[in-house]
């Protein structure tokens, strides 16, 4: 049988992998569904990664929207495309979300375990 951590790993991973699964059939792949609305539910993605990977995903969402403001009042236009956008944020907040939670985590717990011996 697999340990606790690992099956916490598992869960986390395929909540985040339900989070763009569900974005993706429900308006990504949606012919019914217009392409600025599908630009706008994009918030769904952003709001569930944010809260599978916090604090680091508010960190994170809260960098990109700056660096983003930053560009376009600098007069620098991103165009990219709507889905390349929500892979990209996914991807990245999966793997800040990732390092916080199965890296950085419990090395500061073995090392905060390993002082208080």
């Amino acid at each position: 049988m697999r340990n606790t951590g690992s099956q916490i790993k598992i869960g986390w991973l395929v909540a985040c992998a339900v989070v763009l699964l569900w974005w993706t059939g429900a308006y990504g792949l949606n012919d019914e569904v217009s392409p600025a609305l599908k630009s706008e539910a994009m918030i769904y993605v952003i709001v569930a990664m944010v809260a599978l990977s916090f604090p680091i995903g508010l960190v994170w969402t809260v960098v990109l929207a700056i660096g983003a403001r930053a560009l376009h009042g600098a007069g620098i236009e991103l165009e990219t495309s709507l889905w390349i956008g929500v892979i990209l944020y996914w991807l990245s907040s999966l793997g800040m979300g990732y390092l916080q939670w199965f890296v950085i985590v419990p090395r500061w717990r073995a090392r905060k375990h390993a002082t208080a011996e």
